[in-house]
Parts: C-alpha cells; structure tokens; sequence
C-alpha cells in the first residue's frame, strides 16, 4: 500500500498519494491529492489510509494490464484520478503574447496545457537548459553510438550491453544521459529485481514475454509467483555496463556531469574486488560428481565428456563444446601415441571461437583419457561420418556450443549431486586444474599458461619463446597429481544408436529446409508481429482551446477572460 501523507491547508485537510515512478507516465501525475472532509486528525488518518489502499489496488490493477500486449486501461485510470489533483498546476502572470497583448495569467494543469502554451508562447516553457546541444541527444541515440564502439568486442559482450541498455530505456525512459540521476538508477535498480532469469528458457511465458518492454516484464514477473529472477551477480553485470556506457558518454561529452554510476561501482568494486566469480571444486565434490551411481545417468555424448575432458585438460567449456574431428590430430607419424587437443579456430570455421590470442593452443590427450575409451568414442563417431565431436550440439550467436553444456552439468550438478553453491560450476574444473598445476608441480607458471591458455607476458615468451613442445606438455600434465578415483569407462558403440538417431534427424531437417519447430516459430513471430503493431493514431492538427485570463490595458480593462 502507498504511504499516504496528511497535508494541511486552510481548506482543511487532505491526502497525498505519490505514483511509482513506473506508472507517472501513463496516470500523468507525479501524486494524488484528495480532500478527506473531516477536520478531526484521526478521522482523516483513517480515511487516508482507506484512500491509500483503494489507490494501490489500482496501481496493481494498472501493472497487471499494462503487462499485456493490448492495456486496457481507461477504466483504471479514471478511477485512479477521480478525487485526484492534476501533478502541477503553474501560474504565469504578466506574459506578452507573440501578438504584443498583455496575458494577465497563464494556468497550466496538465502536459496537453504545457504543448499548447508551448506553441503559442515559444520560449516560455523551456527544457532544462543545456551547456552544449550534444549534452540533449537521448539516450538511444547515444548507445546506438556506443555500440558501434563496441563493434570489436566479443559478440556475447555486445549483445548483453544492448540488452541493458535497453532495459534502461524502457524502465526508465528515454532521456539525454544527463537526466539519469541518482534516483532514476535507483529505481532502475528496484525495477530489474524482477526481471526473470533466463526468459528465452520459461517455455510458459517467452512467447509472451516476447511481445513486452523490459518495464512490462518486471511488472509482469512481481505479480507472478515461481518464478527465478536474476541474482546479485547478474545486477553487478548490468551495472557496470551502465557505468561503462555513461563513462563513454562523458569522455566524449555527450553528457555534462560524471556518471551517476561511479560511486556505486566503485563502492562495489572496493568491497569485492578480490572475490573470486567462480570456485574450485574440492577433492570430495570430484568423488561426489563423478560417483558411478550418479554419472550413470550421463547418458550422452555430451554429457559424458566434457567434465572428464574438463578434468584432465582444464579446458574451458565452449573450446570442449565446439571440437570439430579434425581438432583431435595425431600428426608425428615418428610418434603414433602422440594425440593432441588442438583448441584453434579452424579455417573458415565461424562457429569457433577463442576468448583471446593465448587461448590457441594444444594439449596433450591426458593417458587417463585414452584409458578411459576416448579414442574409440571418436572411432564410433568418424564412423557416421559427422564434422564435430558433439555433433548434437547447436550453436548459438550468445555461447556458442558450450551453453547446453553447461546448463545440463549445472542441472546435474544442484539435482543429482546436491552441490548447490552457486559458484561452483563447469568452469570449476578449470579452477581446480590450475590451482593444481600451480601448486603440485615444480614448473614455472609461464609454461603452465601454455597449456591453460592463459596471458603471458614478458618480450622473451612473446617474441623468441614458442610453443612448449610436446614431451614437456605432458609431463607437466603428469605432474598434476589428481585424486585416485574409479571413473567411467567408454564402450565402443555405447552411444552409436544415439549418433544414429541425430545423424537422421538432421538428415530430415536438411530435407525438410531447415529445423521444423524453428521455421514454424519464425512465421508465427512473422504472423504475430503484425497483429501487435497498431498503426498510429493520426495527429490533430487543430489545438485545443484553452482559457487565458488576459487585459490589453488598465485603462480599458473590462474583466473579460480573452481566448
């Protein structure tokens, strides 16, 4: 309920109502007043508080329509208003006319006053004044321009700082940056609390929510129950990309003021600036994940590799995801026990991709991993004739191949092994696996790096020092002392008949021109599409009157309101 304020006036007394910052664009008001009719306190706190609850049903009324794709919410909207004031009532006195009349007094009472008087007395009403005309351009504009910036960036970077932005626009309004203060990030920051998480995977609502602003989304997912919405660490995310946009706005000075974001970020950055975004598995979570009661319910391909490549490697998810056939190469004819991991983009291959130019790389296959049927789980799959390891695996623009793999692990890993911090996911092998390069082996870390595919700096291992070969990788990874653990053996032909069953099923979709649920959704989408667009309603030309209280002089000044 809406905390009501009590406002004396020698009238008598009365209720104030402030409206959410996210309904005063569509009510029109900043705050509500009513007069209660009573002069005893008690009384008018009484009625206050009925008034206040009245009034906050409605706003939820007004969120829950507003959620959908066609609000109907006249009926609301003049219950919320009846016995209400307009938000800012605004008198001008002693304004010359473009006519050269005196105007005894201008009332303004609304926006549609506020238009009028500023086309018949331009000037009169102003925006907030600007030191440049670059600091008024909205913020659209502005991040049209950052994102051109960002053209250079990593492509999943991009489309999650078009994504905040974006929620900026829509919770928030389109302003020039300047009018982003404290208070609007402040809302902004109440308002993405229930934005849902990962909404493109809510089978029940994307298709709905796919027709919403991010503001109606919020609203939607508040008056929803069950449903996850993002965490701490995905507002961090969100916020300093904000901070990064309005930065990139003031160094260019396109806004006047320092970003409203600074002090926040710093604040966050200083409080946690050492902790670490993901954590190392211990000893025990290793036995707990790969327990043969529980991995035997990794039933295919990639669900049973990519942890045991993980383990052995520490590699990173999407570079295990996206291994063509031609990545695993055994290619010193001297040397046939030779295999290794080639972690590279391979030519012309756009669906490949490296987090940056240290990350190409080679490993050594780990002899624990040949032990454990790689090599002929490879044999089973060059057999079908399929390009990639996992050939089952899609490709998105945002992960890659590695987001069904770790979504899968993390559903593994919180339902059937019961780890359930938050931290602690597929990217916690490679922390391990680090962690115990650096710890249990005698090497110095620049050549652990070159096969983690971590930074390495200095001109001698830039410049002179090549790539470790191949006997000094693997007795680096020999030196890694991994706890002694029974794990799964592969079988040849243990997942041929799922391989069989993919390989026809994209045989299918080639037939039938693409994937079927895909190509019947896109023409839904088309279909929907122009049913959601309304075609906007023609602009008046003729302005509405409005009454004007004017004298054209004293000495002939009849009292007479003037139009």
């Amino acid at each position: 309920m809406p905390a009501p304020w009590l406002i004396a006036r020698t009238s008598g007394l009365y209720c104030r109502v402030f409206v959410p910052a996210d309904l005063r664009p569509i009510v029109g008001q900043r705050f509500l007043v009513r007069a209660l009719g009573a002069r005893d306190r008690d009384q008018a706190r009484l009625i206050a508080a009925r008034y206040a609850l009245a009034i906050g049903e409605l706003f939820r009324q007004l969120r829950r329509e507003l959620s959908v794709a066609e609000p109907k919410v006249e009926d609301i909207l003049k219950a919320i208003k009846s016995g209400g004031t307009r938000d800012l009532t605004l008198k001008v006195k002693g304004v010359v006319s473009p006519t050269g009349g005196m105007v005894e007094e201008i009332v303004i009472n609304n926006d549609e006053d506020a238009r009028l008087v500023k086309e018949h007395f331009p000037g009169l009403i102003a925006g907030p004044a600007r030191a440049y005309p670059a600091y008024g351009v909205l913020a659209s504009e502005r991040a049209t321009q950052y994102c051109e910036y960002l053209s250079k960036t990593h492509d999943k970077y991009q489309a999650a700082t078009k994504r905040v932005l974006q929620m900026l626009i829509d919770i928030c309004g389109d302003r020039p940056p300047d009018d982003y203060d404290a208070d609007a990030i402040d809302h902004f920051e109440k308002r993405i609390k229930f934005l849902p998480k990962n909404p493109d995977k809510i089978k029940n609502h994307r298709e709905r929510w796919a027709k919403l602003n991010f503001a109606q989304i919020a609203n939607d997912v508040e008056l929803s129950e069950g449903i996850e919405t993002i965490g701490d660490e995905t507002m961090k995310g969100h916020f300093e990309r904000l901070a990064s946009f309005f930065n990139f706005c003031f160094n260019r000075r396109y806004m006047g003021q320092p970003s409203p974001m600074l002090s926040r970020v710093q604040k966050e950055n200083g409080m946690a600036k050492n902790a670490p975004k993901r954590f190392a598995f211990t000893v025990q979570d290793l036995f707990d994940i790969f327990n043969p009661e529980h991995y035997k319910t990794r039933t295919l391909p990639h669900t049973f590799w990519p942890p045991l490549i993980a383990l052995f490697t520490g590699a990173r998810c999407n570079e295990i995801a996206q291994l063509y056939m031609d990545d695993i190469v055994n290619d010193d004819p001297q040397h046939p026990d030779r295999w290794r991991i080639m972690i590279r983009i391979g030519p012309g291959r756009t669906d490949q991709r490296l987090k940056n130019k240290f990350s190409n790389r080679s490993i050594p296959m780990h002899p624990r991993l040949i032990e454990l049927g790689f090599l002929d789980y490879l044999n089973d799959v060059r057999s079908l004739g399929f390009e990639r390891v996992f050939p089952s695996l899609r490709w998105t623009k945002a992960a890659g191949y590695g987001d069904t793999v770790s979504d899968m692990f993390s559903a593994y890993l919180r339902g059937k092994v019961k780890i359930t911090e938050p931290k602690k996911v597929f990217h916690s092998f490679r922390h391990y696996f680090s962690d115990l390069a650096n710890n249990e082996t005698q090497y110095e870390q620049e050549r652990i790096f070159d096969i983690t595919g971590h930074k390495r700096e200095g001109e001698f291992h830039l410049t002179y020092a090549k790539e470790l070969h191949w006997p000094t990788k693997i007795a680096i990874l020999n030196d890694i002392k991994l706890p002694k653990m029974e794990l799964p053996v592969y079988k040849p032909g243990m997942f041929l008949s799922y391989l069989k069953a993919t390989q026809a099923k994209r045989a299918s979709e080639k037939a039938a021109g693409g994937r079927p649920k895909i190509v019947a959704a896109r023409k839904k989408v088309a279909t929907d599409k122009a049913k959601w667009i309304k075609k906007p309603k023609p602009v008046e030309t003729t302005p509405k009157r409005f009454t004007l209280k004017a004298t054209r002089k004293k000495a002939a000044n009849t009292g007479q309101p003037g139009t």
